[in-house]
């Protein structure tokens, strides 16, 4: 596993200040001791964002964002008839399990839009579409 150069001399101090602790406390308690020599607690998707650089693309953000509130979007029932399949190019596509569901919904994709766009950022969804998947 490579690490971003900007962070070895990071990596480095950690390995030092490891091995201090290791030699004072022995191995066991280094492990927990380190605990407060390290940063701050941050946000898991921060990190992952740090580490994974152009690994994940921006739709791939978008999309999890979106599912991670779909459920408070779109409400108990919509929820449970139709889930996100996609984020791409700020298009929506939703599955829904029957094709009689396509028809069902179709009203109510200008409400689905607003109240995406209200929760995720205003040009977030600039349409959604309909599958059967």
């Amino acid at each position: 596993m490579s690490f971003p150069r900007n962070k070895i001399p990071l990596l480095k101090k950690r390995r030092g200040i490891y091995s201090l602790l290791r030699a004072w406390y022995g191995a066991e308690r280094a492990d927990s001791e380190i605990a407060a020599h390290t940063e701050r607690v941050r946000p898991l998707g921060d990190i992952l964002q740090e580490v994974s650089g152009d690994i994940l693309n921006a739709d791939a953000a978008d999309f999890t964002k979106l599912e991670a509130v779909w459920d408070a979007i779109a409400g108990k029932t919509v929820a449970r008839l139709a889930r996100p399949l996609e984020c791409r190019e700020k298009v929506v596509t939703l599955g829904v399990r029957h094709s009689a569901l396509v028809t069902e919904l179709r009203p109510s994709l200008d409400l689905l839009k607003e109240r995406i766009n209200q929760e995720l950022g205003e040009n977030f969804c600039r349409d959604i579409r309909l599958t059967v998947g």
